[in-house]
């Protein structure tokens, strides 16, 4: 047996930086971190996740409304679990859901105001069984809101544009209004008005946002989510800031004691991702800078997978040099010769005789002694002139022979096996 060894002087030299994954992992993972906080992409004052979430500071979201709130010295809670709070000194805060309210849901929100909670809720398409039990729906066709009415104050801004290329609306600000049976309740107070234009009959005052007692408690309901949205409330002449805090008074008074505690549902607005790891996603998903570090990204890895070492184990730094048949076979043969096995020899003569006049039909099978003498036999039985060459093979397999008469043996088996295949 040869056996050759390995260079081992090349087997230990280290491999290239750009193959060891905890090296390229790593400074991809860096790169798209310090891509999305570098890059400057344009934002509009309405882009962004337009879900109407607490969590979100995009200019679509309401964090602004959080903080705000909790500025002006209420307690305000995040919930994600959908749970309405029962403690009739705790507003509830629905607004404009993507996930459905149940009717389940909406007995629940209501039977904690008419126990005397509160409830600060924006219609939207999940909000249909809270908008069927209080009659109210939202009608599209909406208007600037009202400016001379005193129900938004905007502020004085002299040194600022009225038109400016991020307004969001042209001049006042522009809402969906309130429609239905629900704004004919006792005790009905109308937040934010509407403009009235001649041109549209209405049996009063159009409002996009009223507050009405229920029960023993107190509802806001608003038309448009635009009324708590970051990018409106952070623009002091729309006067919406100061309409979401008169809305939040009067779903704290007229109780037994103050409310004093904002739960926002975070529930009913889907699985929320905000805060970096948001931000980051939106980025590789959203934006033209993203998508291109992320097919960065991408080919880095297929790179780190096709040059990088494999993860089967490895195996002996030896090459072995195998023998030829023809050499096998020589080297099997001194062996037999060596410790006189010649009745392992003549078996596997009659084997090799059996295979080839059967056509195969024996290979595989390991047999016996027994099928050998019986195949022997059967051929006796059929070539009487053959009987003198199979009595000396009969005879090799079951008694040891010297190596002439071994000789003898192989003789008689090309005898036999020309005899039949002349057949």
């Amino acid at each position: 047996m040869t056996t050759v060894p390995m260079d081992h002087a090349n087997a230990a030299s280290p491999a290239p930086w750009y193959t060891r994954p905890g090296i390229v992992i790593a400074l991809l993972a860096a790169l798209v971190m310090i891509t999305a906080l570098v890059a400057r992409t344009p934002v509009t004052g309405r882009s962004g996740d337009p879900r109407l979430s607490t969590s979100s500071a995009d200019p679509l979201g309401a964090k602004l409304l959080y903080e705000l709130a909790d500025r002006l010295g209420w307690h305000v809670v995040r919930d994600g679990r959908g749970v309405v709070p029962t403690a009739n000194t705790t507003i509830y805060s629905v607004l404009d859901p993507v996930v459905p309210v149940t009717p389940e849901d909406a007995g629940a929100m209501l039977a904690h105001v008419r126990r005397g909670g509160a409830l600060l809720l924006v219609l939207g398409e999940g909000t249909s069984p809270l908008n069927d039990s209080l009659q109210l729906t939202v009608d599209r066709q909406g208007d600037d809101v009202a400016q001379n009415i005193g129900a938004v104050r905007p502020c004085a801004d002299a040194n600022r544009a009225r038109f400016t290329r991020d307004a969001l609306w042209f001049g006042n600000a522009r809402m969906l209004a309130l429609h239905g049976k629900g704004l004919s309740r006792p005790g009905l107070q109308r937040l934010v008005l509407l403009e009235s234009r001649p041109n549209i009959v209405t049996d009063g005052p159009r409002s996009t946002m009223v507050g009405m007692p229920y029960g023993a408690g107190r509802l806001v309901v608003s038309a448009d989510p635009d009324v708590f949205r970051n990018d409106a409330l952070r623009e002091c002449r729309y006067g919406l800031d100061v309409a979401s805090v008169r809305a939040l008074e009067y779903l704290s008074e007229s109780g037994t004691a103050p409310r004093r505690t904002i739960v926002f549902d975070e529930f009913h607005q889907g699985r929320t991702r905000f805060g970096m790891s948001g931000a980051i996603e939106r980025f590789l998903r959203e934006t033209p800078p993203g998508r291109v570090v992320l097919q960065i990204a991408l080919a880095g890895l297929l790179l780190l997978f096709a040059a990088a070492p494999r993860v089967l184990p490895p195996r002996e730094q030896v090459r072995i040099e195998r023998r030829s048949p023809l050499e096998h076979v020589d080297a099997l043969a001194r062996a037999y010769v060596q410790v006189g096995a010649t009745r392992t020899s003549a078996q596997h003569l009659v084997r090799g005789l059996r295979r080839r006049m059967e056509h195969g039909a024996a290979r595989g099978k390991r047999g016996g002694l027994d099928e050998d003498q019986l195949y022997l036999t059967r051929l006796a039985d059929v070539k009487p002139a053959l009987a003198s060459d199979i009595a000396i093979v009969r005879h090799a397999l079951t008694n040891p022979v010297d190596l002439g008469e071994f000789r003898r043996v192989g003789q008689a088996i090309q005898r036999i096996e020309a005899a039949l295949t002349r057949t």
